[in-house]
């Protein structure tokens, strides 16, 4: 056993006496069933207090909530539907209804567990509890390996081989806005913009805070015409920024690995990645090392 899973049980519990077979991938009706469990997974007890516990745990940082858990769902499932609309064929029923769902959704969820180590926690978690559900083993297997792998310092050490995780690391590195910023925080925060002092740093992790409290607006798109260095185009994240409190070299510093990451997820999806701050558009240049504002690109409004 892990040496989690009296921890995991605790929110879990035993199970149901009496679990029935597991569900077969070559059954249309299991994947009905499975997909069922997945669309009432956002409103199961068991995870919504998981979801709770491990955003108390992260009170240090910015919100690991359960709106945070569905935001990475819904973006994520947003841009794999779009991406399987251009590349039909490359995912299976399973991985678009069930797989890329449930690993969005639990991505986060071991911080109930260990905030440090959610990604490991939170793949042990996975099993347990999908176990505890007869999803099918190789499922199990396809949710649990991206939750285990979505952190930026475990991306930075592999080579992507899985469109999921792919998609995983994409939606997860690119949430995040005003909401995210805890109450306190934001309070204080409108203060110090009123009087032109939201720019310094007041507390420990107040560099997080200024810069999601900064951005008021996030998407995601895939920009086809954005075929610089690729023939698909590019993941773009969108930024709307107030004034007066980051800047895009902040933000481009202070997620570096993150934006890495993505770049790398992209990359391995067929396309580049792109960051745009307040309508101007940003690449990544290999020989400054840096994100430079691409200047000459028109960007499409629609």
């Amino acid at each position: 056993m892990s040496h989690y899973d009296k921890k995991i049980l605790e929110f879990l519990g035993a199970g149901p006496a009496d679990p029935g077979d597991c569900m077969d991938m070559n059954n249309p009706y299991d994947l009905l069933r499975a997909e069922q469990y997945v669309q009432g997974f956002c409103i199961e007890p068991v995870i919504i207090r998981l979801a709770a516990a491990g955003d108390s745990l992260s009170k240090a940082q910015t919100k690991h909530d359960m709106q945070h858990l569905i935001n990475v769902r819904n973006i994520g499932m947003q841009m794999l539907l779009e991406w399987d609309r251009r590349f039909p064929g490359r995912l299976t029923e399973w991985q678009k209804r069930v797989i890329a769902p449930l690993s969005f959704l639990l991505h986060d969820i071991g911080r109930a567990i260990d905030v440090n180590n959610h990604a490991e926690a939170g793949a042990r978690i996975a099993y347990l509890l999908l176990t505890q559900r007869r999803f099918p083993k190789e499922v199990i297997r396809q949710v649990c390996r991206p939750v285990a792998l979505h952190r930026s310092e475990e991306v930075l050490k592999r080579e992507f081989d899985d469109l999921i995780w792919a998609f995983l690391v994409l939606a997860d590195k690119c949430v995040g806005d005003e909401d995210r910023v805890r109450p306190k925080e934001a309070a204080i925060l409108r203060i110090l913009t009123w009087v032109g002092l939201a720019h310094i740093d007041w507390w420990d992790e107040a560099a997080h805070d200024r810069v999601n409290y900064a951005i008021t607006k996030a998407d995601v798109i895939i920009d086809g015409h954005d075929t610089r260095g690729t023939d698909a185009g590019a993941f773009v994240l969108k930024l709307t920024l107030r004034s007066g409190i980051t800047s895009a070299e902040e933000i481009t510093t202070l997620y570096g690995k993150r934006f890495h990451a993505c770049g790398r997820a992209a990359q391995y999806l067929g396309f580049s990645f792109r960051i745009e701050f307040n309508g101007v558009r940003y690449m990544y240049d290999k020989e400054t090392k840096g994100w430079c504002p691409i200047v000459t690109f028109a960007v499409p409004m629609a």
